[in-house]
């Protein structure tokens, strides 16, 4: 995981073009990582069976709870107490990075360093992928309106693995015996959003933010 991570975000800082020249070699830049991630989204959902699917979701919501919890007492403290900005970042800044999961990188870590239900505990937490929890605060404020397709995106593929591997055993273990094959393009195309000439030129508020 760790190793194509870093080659990819060495490949996107130093040599950022070097992959785009289109067709298949393109599609292994962070152009193809959510069609990666999509796969893996789908292969995770196999693992979740009518037996396993309530613990995994007790997990997940408990740690969604927990994360956007923290998420609004530090960001109501910025507002209140330092008058919406600390570090240089402003409230929404810390409340949009703390509500946020980075899904691919969660799922790897979880396939490589938990259990077999860690990784099916992001259907929970899908929820707060992207944009949607930020985006759900901002409703309340009237200021937008709910991205439903954003969490659609997600729960999606983990849906159709999940109705696959409850009907089929052989093919929940077929998926299950394959994804470790995914991880390393995962993480491949996952690095080539992250330029790490940005985050250092980011300085303090982007270490903090991180």
């Amino acid at each position: 995981m760790v190793v194509p991570l870093f080659l990819g975000m060495a490949l996107n800082t130093f040599a950022p073009n070097l992959l785009k020249i289109g067709g298949f070699t393109q599609a292994l830049t962070n152009v193809g990582y959510p069609t990666v991630l999509g796969m893996y989204l789908f292969v995770i959902g196999t693992r979740m069976t009518v037996k396993a699917a309530p613990s995994m979701l007790r997990r997940g919501f408990g740690i969604m709870v927990a994360k956007v919890g923290i998420a609004i007492v530090v960001s109501l403290t910025v507002a209140k107490v330092f008058h919406g900005q600390v570090f240089g970042l402003s409230t929404l800044a810390i409340l949009a990075a703390m509500n946020d999961t980075n899904g691919g990188m969660f799922l790897a870590l979880m396939s490589t360093m938990g259990d077999k239900e860690d990784a099916g505990t992001y259907v929970a937490q899908s929820i707060e992928t992207g944009p949607f929890i930020t985006m759900l605060v901002l409703v309340g404020a009237g200021l937008a309106t709910i991205p439903w397709l954003t969490m659609v995106s997600v729960v999606v593929p983990i849906l159709a693995g999940a109705v696959i591997g409850n009907l089929d055993e052989e093919l929940r273990a077929f998926f299950a015996s394959h994804e470790p094959l995914i991880i390393p393009f995962l993480a491949f195309t996952l690095g080539q959003g992250v330029n790490l000439k940005a985050a250092i030129t980011a300085g303090l508020p982007g270490v903090f933010l991180d």
